[in-house]
């Protein structure tokens, strides 16, 4: 196995070599004799065929093609791949997100998938960034579709067989929204493979929340995979971000026998109640079926992640990995470019580029977390965080364990000390976090407090919040939760008090005002 250091370096080359049009003054290092390659570079190709066990309406589009007479399901497949040198040329970014084939049938459906590709990606990266300028923001994007990607099209793969990742794009993303973290993996080994995720009604394109639909594909990749590609069968691993992830969770709770998984901010780390949205059967059904759930699991977070439900994966070795710049929407490797670009238009905009090394970090240890269970004598073994890490909160719940923890003195991480902030108290908690450099934003203050509320804790709830504005004391929203928890607890005094200064940080906060009036009949 090559050395981590290297495989490090060979990934900042790699996103160098992918930006390096636009700076010359660039924040990264690239240090001394990096190789243009690694042990492989990526290769790159794209495949179009049906699965015919399932129906897709192929001609129906929304508004305008109202023929929903049913075909055999298309399935775009995006394949990534070692090759042994580099062998062709590389190619422009808008090469992903353009579709070809002369078959009639495929027409209409590629012109609305290449429609959603652009509008997506300049919505998701290209969209409301600091530059705050539309303009520039357009320009931006179409220097991404101009870029030069690390990969070669269509070269011929590098002898021998390889592990598999199979990745699955977030609710409403992209085939290729983490094109930089596959070639990368790619480069160093592995064959990773993604597909379009269509709904089955072809009303929109795009991921939905149907985790048998996505389940389906996934099945359907790895057959495709295993019939077409040099890898290796007993070897496949999970790969998903956001939906992509909840979906992954719920491949390992049907019992899938698949070799390990990784989480890119599932969004189920943060709920207190762990309910999702689109289908809140998940966890029921994730916990129904934990016993199943047996495969090493690396997840990434924020720091505000509580983990309530993977706490429960008690047959499992869990990887928590907190990054504290990445907010979710920075997973996808398009965002972090579109950081990287405007951190230079910003002057170097510290908190942008700490956003794009955070990205490289959950790169550098995806590749050392698989790299560890590809090998079979591993798989029973714990997997140790790399020395080298940006994640200040890492932390591995062993198989048997719901990371619980009953003594103050060994509280080290902010789900910690949500953990435990009802047993120690909410003073002791606020040295803690202040000792270990903590920080929770205000959302997090409030969904805490009002989980507390939903606990019959309403007592603490306003400690929180009493917390909370300590740290936050122009918190207009702060102040007004802090108002309704002080009234539902009776302290019509404090809680008059309470809204009164969220009223004067924010004077068109109708919910102070409907309350104080409340407040004046209260006897």
């Amino acid at each position: 196995m090559m050395k981590y250091l290297f495989k490090s370096s060979l990934f900042v080359f790699f996103l160098l070599f992918f930006l390096n049009s636009f700076s010359q003054d660039t924040y990264f290092s690239l240090g001394n004799a990096i190789p243009s390659t690694g042990r492989f570079f990526s290769g790159f190709k794209r495949v179009y065929t049906f699965d015919a066990t399932r129906s897709y309406p192929l001609n129906y589009n929304p508004g305008i093609n109202p023929d929903s007479t049913r075909g055999l399901r298309p399935m775009v497949i995006n394949i990534w791949y070692p090759v042994k040198i580099k062998t062709a040329s590389t190619f422009a970014y808008t090469q992903y997100l353009q579709f070809e084939n002369a078959d009639p049938k495929w027409k209409n459906f590629l012109t609305r998938l290449e429609h959603y590709q652009e509008v997506t990606i300049k919505e998701n990266g290209f969209r409301y960034t600091k530059v705050n300028d539309t303009v520039e923001e357009n320009i931006l994007f179409n220097k991404l579709k101009q870029s030069k990607v690390a990969a070669s099209l269509n070269a011929t793969v590098a002898e021998g067989i390889f592990p598999l990742v199979i990745y699955q794009p977030s609710l409403g993303g992209t085939i290729e929204e983490n094109a930089l973290l596959c070639q990368y993996l790619a480069a160093n080994g592995y064959v990773v493979i993604s597909a379009a995720y269509q709904p089955d009604n072809g009303v929109r394109i795009g991921p939905d929340w149907d985790l048998e639909r996505a389940e389906a594909d996934v099945d359907y990749l790895v057959e495709y995979a295993q019939e077409h590609l040099p890898v290796d069968t007993n070897n496949i691993h999970l790969l998903g971000y956001s939906f992509g992830a909840q979906s992954v969770f719920n491949l390992l709770a049907k019992g899938r026998k698949f070799v390990s998984a990784v989480s890119l901010d599932s969004r189920l780390e943060y709920s207190f109640d762990y309910a999702p949205r689109g289908f809140k059967d998940l966890p029921d059904r994730l916990l129904s079926h934990v016993k199943n759930i047996t495969q090493p699991v690396l997840l990434f977070t924020n720091e505000e992640a509580t983990y309530k439900l993977v706490d429960s994966f008690v047959f499992a070795n869990r990887y928590y990995m907190p990054l504290h710049f990445l907010e979710h929407h920075d997973y996808a490797s398009t965002r972090e470019i579109s950081n990287y670009w405007v951190a230079a238009i910003k002057n170097k905009d510290r908190e942008l580029l700490e956003k794009t090394q955070d990205y490289i970090s959950m790169c550098e240890h995806v590749l050392a977390f698989l790299n560890f269970y590809t090998q079979p004598q591993n798989r029973k073994r714990d997997f140790l965080f790399p020395k080298r890490s940006r994640s200040r909160f890492a932390e591995h719940v062993p198989r048997g364990s719901n990371g619980n923890r009953t003594a103050a003195d060994v509280i080290q991480t902010p789900r910690q000390l949500l953990l435990t902030a009802n047993k120690i108290g909410v003073n002791h908690a606020k040295e803690i976090y202040k000792q270990q450099q903590m920080s929770f934003s205000e959302d997090f203050f409030n969904n805490y407090a009002y989980h507390l509320v939903g606990k019959d804790k309403g007592s603490m709830a306003i400690q929180v919040l009493v917390w909370a504005v300590e740290i936050y004391p122009n918190s207009a929203n702060l102040f007004d939760s802090l108002g309704e928890i002080y009234f539902s607890e009776k302290e019509y005094v404090k809680s008059a008090s309470s809204f009164r200064r969220s009223l004067a940080l924010n004077p068109s906060n109708k919910n102070a005002i409907e309350y104080l009036k409340k407040l004046g009949q209260v006897k």
